[in-house]
């Protein structure tokens, strides 16, 4: 009886240490298991840890590529600002010395006008062309008479005789500067030298036809601002259709203007 139970505890001890030496081998296993995890993880750990300071070594450059990028951009930006400080100090002196000029200009135009107020102005009347159908040279003169109806005014003048445009000067009459900007009333008389008939310039048909001294229907009469531009006049005395004029006809040119 007592071989068979210690038989039994024997078998028992047996099968126990064989089980413990299967969980052991089984644990080692695992621990093996673990500790070549661990010896990874490590290694994975060490190349993170490489890579974070290759990494950051860059990244930190970088940073530092940066801040003296904006301390230069910082430096140009405040240069900058001093330069539009200055270029707003130059435009203000400039101003004033614009303004000045401006002052100046009007000062000098007041006192133009009023030397020209003093002196008085005048209008001329100048011709530039004079042909007639008259055969043959003969000597001609050419009258201007000069009115401002609005205020009474009239004036005559004419040039010396001659048979050539070139010796006839203009004919200039006085105005006083108040009466800018009134109309005068021009007329253009044409005489034969020889027998002061009229000659005709005068291109209007509803004046009717030229008579030896009828100077409604030959006259030429012309209507000027004073103190506007410079106009200049052409006209035919052939234009009136009228054939009775018998070589008295004449194209002329001529011009006006205020000095």
């Amino acid at each position: 009886m007592g071989r068979r139970v210690a038989a039994i505890l024997g078998i028992t001890c047996i099968a126990l240490a064989a089980s413990l030496v299967g969980v052991m081998v089984t644990y080692t296993l695992e621990i093996t298991k673990k500790d070549l995890k661990i010896i990874t993880l490590e290694s994975q750990n060490n190349q993170l840890q490489v890579w974070l300071q290759n990494n950051i070594t860059y990244y930190e450059s970088q940073i530092s590529i940066l801040n003296s990028q904006i301390k230069d951009l910082q430096s140009w930006l405040n240069g900058l600002q001093s330069r539009v400080v200055s270029l707003e100090g130059e435009s203000s002196s400039m101003k004033e010395e614009i303004q000045r000029i401006d002052s100046k200009i009007m000062e000098l135009e007041t006192s133009l006008r009023d030397l020209r107020t003093s002196l008085g102005r005048k209008v001329r009347v100048q011709f530039t062309r004079f042909e007639h159908e008259k055969f043959g040279q003969t000597d001609y003169i050419l009258q201007v008479e000069f009115e401002i109806p609005t205020i009474g005014c009239y004036d005559a003048k004419r040039t010396p005789c001659s048979r050539y445009l070139s010796n006839l000067p203009y004919l200039e009459f006085d105005i006083k500067s108040e009466w800018i900007r009134q109309t005068a009333r021009i007329t253009i008389v044409a005489f034969w030298h020889l027998d002061d008939v009229i000659i005709d310039v005068n291109p209007n048909r509803a004046d009717g036809p030229w008579t030896e001294f009828g100077k409604k229907a030959s006259a030429l009469v012309i209507e000027y601002v004073l103190g506007s531009q410079k106009i200049i006049v052409i006209s035919d005395g052939n234009n009136d259709g009228f054939i009775v004029d018998a070589n008295n006809d004449a194209y002329i040119e001529l011009s006006i203007e205020t000095l």
